[in-house]
């Protein structure tokens, strides 16, 4: 199943150890994975990054980057507002 996934979109995390542990699946077993699209939301201001508010999602933006990997995933966080929803194509 992982040997051909390029892109993996996760929406609405929260940065626990729970997420962290499985998007490391995916960082480990997807050889060719491209992208990690990680979009969080609970920011109190359109411009504000919720990694600067939300101290569990800035350890776990650090933890994200540190772990091993084989693939050479790009890891993309975004922000959307609560009650929004994200699509890509």
């Amino acid at each position: 199943m992982f040997n051909r996934l390029k892109s993996v979109e996760i929406q609405n995390v929260k940065g626990c150890e729970t997420e962290l542990k499985f998007l490391d699946i995916f960082l480990t077993k997807a050889l060719v994975l491209e992208t990690i699209t990680i979009a969080t939301g609970n920011t109190k201001t359109k411009k504000d990054m919720p990694w600067k508010i939300n101290p569990n999602l800035a350890e776990f933006k650090e933890k994200l980057h540190s772990l091993p990997r084989p693939s050479s995933a790009k890891l993309r966080f975004i922000r959307i507002q609560p009650g929004s929803y994200l699509f890509l194509s």
